[in-house]
């Protein structure tokens, strides 16, 4: 149970990590835009920013684990987390960071109390994570809002344009993502962590062909390999990279 806990509580935390550097990537495209916004403008549009990714992670959860309790008891337990995430966000764009903190800090002890009635240690890493999720995402409310005042008041033309993109540089990023099965390996490991044979039997692959292909992911820094476990498993890096290709491919597949 306790090495289930473990490996749950990597992949929460590597989830959470890839999201955040998502929305910090998004709410950057949105900087000029922030420029010209107010205080309480901004904090509605960040507001409307991570209110439906809380949300669909709450569904994610409670569809996954439909284990965890009755029915009843499990709705229950869902409406309860998305008023909290409501109460939250809704503090927020109405009155700042500072209630909304106070609003987790109420929302996280008497979360603590019910979630410590069902007994399920999955729902209680799942309700840490989120309670810690909300707090990520109002740091990061503030990261943004003083590099916002920073651009009003002080507007250089570096500071404005992109970085140049350097093609050694997304050659070294994009290779090792043009192949089938180096992304059905990232696939697979963004799930949980697998081993040499797992991962061979799941793809139908030989294990000298998969080596190759998980040597060139290891370079990369895509994944990590655990000679103790003698696992494989994902690093932020490489969900950010699966991320970023199913973006990619969805807008290509719009035009």
């Amino acid at each position: 149970m306790k090495s289930y806990i473990s490996i749950t509580m990597k992949r929460t935390q590597n989830e959470i990590q890839q999201q955040l550097e998502v929305l910090t990537a998004e709410v950057k495209l949105l900087s000029s835009s922030f420029v010209q916004l107010r205080q309480d403008d901004f904090r509605m549009v960040f507001g409307e920013q991570i209110r439906p990714i809380l949300m669909e992670r709450i569904n994610r959860f409670f569809n996954e684990d439909r284990r965890a309790s009755e029915a009843s008891c499990r709705e229950k337990l869902k409406s309860l987390l998305v008023d909290v995430v409501d109460s939250v966000v809704d503090t927020y764009e109405e009155k700042g960071r500072e209630e909304a903190s106070r609003v987790i800090d109420n929302s996280e002890i008497s979360l603590a109390e019910t979630v410590k009635s069902e007994r399920n240690p999955k729902l209680t890493t799942f309700v840490s994570a989120l309670i810690s999720q909300l707090r990520d995402y109002l740091i990061l409310s503030d990261q943004v809002s003083h590099q916002r005042i920073s651009q009003k008041n002080t507007i250089t033309p570096s500071a404005t344009e992109a970085e140049e993109l350097s093609p050694m540089e997304a050659e070294s990023a994009l290779s090792p993502l043009a192949n089938s099965w180096r992304i059905n390996v990232l696939s697979m490991l963004s799930k949980d962590d697998e081993s040499l044979a797992g991962l061979s039997k799941a793809l139908g692959l030989k294990k000298g062909h998969l080596q190759f292909h998980l040597k060139i992911l290891l370079d990369a820094r895509y994944i990590r390999y655990n000679r103790k476990s003698r696992l494989y498993s994902i690093t932020d890096r490489g969900a950010v990279a699966v991320d970023g290709v199913e973006r990619l491919i969805d807008r290509l597949r719009s035009i």
